[in-house]
């Protein structure tokens, strides 16, 4: 009999058999790590998307208030049909907003139509500002 002869039990046996992966639980692993990441991923662009989108919105309207603000000196009875708020097309001049991660925002025109409300039958002006944003 050897002097130094290992002895094997069925629990040492079934270690070694369990000791690595198989290339197949590599690849199955891989691949649900990638499907974990890519939902990551897609949720993030999302975010950033839904985010760029208020942003926008938040800029625009106070670019609307900066426009509406000027034209609070036509609302007059001796101005409202020569002033800022007679019906048409006009220029907006000094609205603008720096640095929001689009660039100068400015407002190219404003359009005014009349509006007439059912019952009450009285005459209002609808202001319509066309607002355009830089291309990246």
């Amino acid at each position: 009999m050897a002097k130094f002869a290992k002895k094997t039990t069925p629990l040492s046996k079934y270690k070694t058999l369990i000791a690595g992966f198989t290339l197949m639980e590599v690849v199955v692993g891989l691949i649900i790590l990638a499907l974990i990441f890519g939902g990551i991923i897609a949720t993030f662009v999302g975010v950033k998307r839904y985010i760029s989108r208020a942003t926008r919105r938040v800029v625009s309207t106070n670019l609307d208030r900066q426009v509406l603000n000027s034209l609070y000196q036509d609302v007059r009875a001796d101005t409202w049909d020569t002033g800022g708020l007679s019906t048409g097309v006009h220029n907006v001049a000094n609205a603008t907003i720096d640095n929001f991660g689009y660039g100068t925002v400015i407002p190219n025109t404003y359009t005014v139509q009349n509006v007439t409300i059912g019952a009450i039958n009285k005459e209002y002006r609808q202001v319509t500002v066309n607002i355009t944003y830089p291309t990246n």
